[in-house]
């Protein structure tokens, strides 16, 4: 989890939208994104199906795990990822699908853009 970029963090406003684009330019991890709000990670149970929920201590997240690969050609696996977020008390929940890599075993991982992104990796009918 803490190879997870910061920028998978569903914003609930404008504001956390900029906040959440300063951490993941810093290179945060979605763990130090959360810590900074004041909002420690409480569980993580994690299921047989490649699903996790996170309980944090003022929001709660869910992840999917879709498929795993080389969607950009690099050489480097990535995930795409389902990332669902209640932030808590009076919002909706949310949801995105998102593609995340890594250039070093140890770096946090970076969001990479949809066009970045390998087409045929998909096998498009």
């Amino acid at each position: 989890m803490d190879a997870l970029p910061a920028g998978i963090t569903i914003p609930i406003n404008p504001v956390e939208r900029r906040d959440i684009n300063i951490a993941n330019a810093k290179g945060w991890s979605w763990r130090q994104w959360h810590r900074s709000r004041k909002s420690g990670l409480v569980t993580a149970p994690e299921t047989a199906n490649r699903i996790v929920t996170f309980e944090w201590m003022r929001a709660r997240s869910r992840m999917k795990i879709f498929a795993s690969g080389d969607f950009n050609g690099d050489g480097v696996e990535d995930l795409f990822l389902c990332v669902s977020e209640w932030p808590g008390h009076a919002h909706a929940s949310c949801s995105e699908a998102l593609l995340v890599t890594r250039h070093k075993e140890e770096a946090v991982m970076r969001i990479l853009s949809w066009p970045q992104a390998n087409k045929t990796a998909f096998h498009y009918k």
